[in-house]
């Protein structure tokens, strides 16, 4: 999980890659902040705590669609407008070569290196820094 500002505030405990978002989600949603507001793609619906701390797109075969489409439309739009920056960040934190390139790593070695790249993410943020 990370913020607007880019900061990562979380990296989940190892799971397998067979395991679906969602499920991730509502195995680790008690362990964050109740007040904290999490925006999630269409892959979370139905996740723990949806619509009142966990916020998602709306589909088009949603009921929510249906009764208003433009206000849908708006919701989504402005949803992606704020998810983006945090989809950016992912995407800086995959470009380390260690993750995918020098070695075959266990679910919990890989958790343990991520970790460690979003601590030095957070530094680099914070000291405005090039690496």
């Amino acid at each position: 999980m990370c913020d607007e500002t880019g900061h990562v505030h979380a990296v989940s405990r190892p799971y397998a890659g067979s395991i679906h978002d969602k499920t991730i989600w509502n195995d680790e949603s008690q362990h964050i902040r109740q007040n904290t507001r999490v925006l999630a793609d269409k892959a979370y619906a139905g996740g723990t705590g949806e619509w009142q701390r966990l916020f998602r797109p709306i589909r088009k075969n949603e009921a929510k669609w249906k009764q208003d489409p433009v206000k849908a439309k708006a919701w989504n739009r402005e949803l992606s407008k704020r998810r983006v920056k945090i989809e950016h960040v992912f995407a800086q934190l995959k470009t380390w070569r260690i993750i995918h390139h020098y070695f075959p790593q266990s679910p919990e070695t890989y958790s343990t290196v991520l970790k460690a790249i979003a601590f030095i993410h957070n530094l680099n943020l914070k000291h405005r820094c090039d690496l």
